[in-house]
């Protein structure tokens, strides 16, 4: 059977500690966490390298866009970096940097180059992990951002936007991007809006089949926006609502 880590990101939970997203993630059965922060000073460093230590922590989530030229930012990701190498956390996800509708110009290319240089010069045991998102919101996208660089990254496959944004189907993202992905980020709406798992327009059904079928094993995570959207419920109702789709890989 392959072996599939539940898990969430914090930013479902933004009014809990990272305490009390751990303990509800081991009685929920999501004990992994993608902890959302925003630079070097994080308030829980003892617990977060205890998870790290753990490999309950796999990913520090950043705002940090790749195609992005600013070295405010370059110092955030520096940072973020230093944090996850010090708390024995893998990875460190980032975004594209610009809205999907931007003109894909050789500048962005430039930028990106220039930022992984950055990153590697750091020499720190952690990689970055590009997630589906703004300008990278399709499996295209993220493919031609490799054959320009001429090299590739960790992917969180976040479905949602892939199929909304990028108007893709699930199986032609999974096909061009099934070497790469490490992470599944889970989520249902419509292009309108945010809902709770079943009640929107994202075929969560299709999509766990669609992993089943391929023996995806890695991580999935729900990724409940409410640090964003105050207006969606709970945490742990997303997490029960979504128990119907799991189910179709347990």
């Amino acid at each position: 059977m392959p072996d599939i880590k539940w898990g969430f990101s914090t930013i479902g939970c933004p009014d809990w500690t990272l305490e009390e997203a751990s303990c509800f993630g081991l009685q929920a059965n999501y004990p992994l966490l993608e902890v959302r922060i925003t630079g070097k000073d994080f308030p829980e460093r003892a617990l977060l390298r205890r998870l790290g230590e753990e490999k309950r922590c796999l990913i520090l989530g950043t705002s940090f866009g790749l195609i992005s030229d600013s070295p405010d930012f370059r110092t955030m990701l520096k940072d973020c970096a230093l944090l996850a190498a010090d708390c024995a956390v893998p990875y460190i996800r980032i975004f594209g940097g610009c809205a999907f509708s931007e003109p894909f110009e050789e500048d962005k290319f430039d930028n990106a180059r220039r930022n992984l240089a950055f990153f590697d010069s750091l020499n720190l045991p952690v990689e970055l992990i590009l997630e589906t998102h703004d300008c990278f919101s399709s499996a295209q996208r993220v493919c031609k951002l490799f054959e320009k660089l001429d090299r590739t990254l960790p992917v969180i496959w976040d479905t949602y936007h892939t199929f909304f944004s990028g108007k893709e189907s699930l199986s032609k993202s999974w096909e061009l991007l099934k070497d790469f992905i490490k992470d599944v980020h889970v989520k249902d709406g419509s292009p309108a809006g945010l809902t709770l798992p079943g009640k929107g327009k994202f075929p969560l059904t299709e999509l766990f089949n669609l992993l089943k079928e391929q023996n995806y094993s890695g991580l999935i995570t729900c990724e409940h926006e409410k640090m964003w959207h105050k207006e969606l419920p709970d945490l742990p109702e997303a997490i029960r609502a979504l128990a119907p789709f799991k189910k179709i890989l347990d």
